[in-house]
């Protein structure tokens, strides 16, 4: 009975050992839905990771709820996009309490600097803290970085970083994720910049929605026209669809695209006006649920290929 009794507490001992070293998991939220696949990519069952703009919202146009500020305070480490993308959060950001736990993850990225920006220099100190209907203001940064795999990169090692700096234990559970995650975006890069060499330059044209390819432009040489700004908040002049169309005709340009969130009237207008098809649709700033467009690798090999495959006809 002794030794009964013996083996059963040594059996809890060892249990309670066990649990006592058990990984704890990282609580972390994540600006968009873009940073919080990322993030699971390289957290994987180590983290619990929400997004504060949920999957089919509109960044430009979002407005923060009750439950995403929640989400924020609860949250070990936020996961911040940064060149701008994040305004929205600029009040919560600068309380010195939460400071600790922002991480910027655009670290590293060379930004593109928008020549357009209607809104360079606007003071916004004074809009509504969370509620109020907004547009993101950039302050002549595009925030689109993630339209360039290599960017994707850069934000997977400055999250795999932090991660590791928060729960060293996991630092080799979570740097062979992001090796391999890393190395599955770098393989998409050279695959892409081999297929887009092959298409004459007179052909590496698009029109699309809003202005939101503009890394995905400068990688791989393609010049982008779209009605709509930055934001996709600006709504298209008469001059700005005629000089589009009067581009379309004189470059014969039949690479056109429609976007998953913008609004896509002008972009269907001209095609139709100018017998074009539309090519397909391009993910922007929110992942999607179709199988194409439900993780960040599948969004970014979506957008090329469609690209690629209209670019070579």
């Amino acid at each position: 009975m002794n030794r009964i009794k013996l083996s059963l507490l040594s059996a809890l001992g060892i249990t309670a050992l066990f649990a006592g070293n058990a990984l704890a998991e990282i609580n972390v939220a994540a600006s968009f839905s873009i940073t919080e696949d990322i993030v699971h990519e390289i957290g994987g069952d180590r983290v619990k990771v929400t997004a504060v703009i949920p999957r089919g919202s509109n960044p430009h146009s979002y407005s923060l709820r009750p439950q995403d500020l929640m989400t924020l305070e609860k949250a070990d480490i936020v996961f911040l996009t940064g060149l701008g993308f994040d305004d929205y959060l600029k009040r919560w950001a600068s309380a010195p309490e939460h400071q600790k736990k922002i991480v910027d993850i655009s670290r590293g990225i060379k930004p593109i600097q928008n020549e357009n920006d209607d809104h360079e220099g606007e003071d916004h100190e004074n809009e509504h803290e969370y509620h109020a209907e907004h547009e993101h203001h950039h302050q002549g940064t595009d925030p689109h970085a993630w339209q360039n795999p290599l960017n994707g990169a850069v934000y997977a090692e400055n999250i795999r970083r932090e991660l590791c700096n928060r729960e060293p234990d996991s630092c080799e559970f979570f740097t062979g994720n992001a090796d391999n995650y890393i190395k599955s975006l770098k393989n998409l890069d050279s695959r892409y910049q081999e297929l887009f060499a092959r298409v004459p330059d007179k052909n590496r044209i698009m029109i699309t929605t809003h202005d939101a390819f503009n890394y995905l432009a400068d990688r791989y040489r393609i010049k982008i026209l779209a009605p709509r700004g930055i934001t996709d908040s600006h709504e298209p002049s008469a001059g700005d669809i005629a000089a589009i169309e009067k581009l379309m005709k004189e470059n014969k340009v039949h690479a056109v695209f429609i976007e998953n969130l913008a609004a896509n009237a002008a972009v269907e207008d001209l095609s139709r006006k100018n017998g074009r098809v539309i090519n397909g649709m391009l993910f922007t700033d929110s992942l999607a649920e179709e199988p194409e467009g439900n993780t960040y690798l599948r969004m970014i090999e979506h957008n090329l290929r469609v690209i690629h495959d209209a670019m070579s006809q």
